[in-house]
């Protein structure tokens, strides 16, 4: 029998544009996009910090949603 997989959408806030950030290990999904949007809002509204460069820019925070795929389905291609 074969397995049955599902599409799910999960909701990611981005930073940049970006769901991962070059020295973050893991992120942080969300089931609903109400609850994702507020923890964007949370991140939005922080300040720069005192010792933070003043000449960039503050990033960019938005949510965007992802449809996930298991892993099995997806080919990369890569012989073993």
């Amino acid at each position: 029998m074969a397995k049955k997989f599902k599409f799910r959408k999960m909701y990611f806030v981005c930073k940049d544009g970006k769901v991962n950030e070059d020295n973050v290990a893991m992120t942080q999904a969300y089931n609903e996009k109400e609850v994702a949007e507020s923890v964007c809002e949370n991140r939005r509204q922080q300040n720069h910090k005192m010792w933070d460069d003043k000449t960039k820019p503050f990033p960019k925070h938005t949510v965007e949603g992802f449809y996930l795929l298991h892993e099995s389905l997806f080919d990369q291609g890569e012989e073993k």
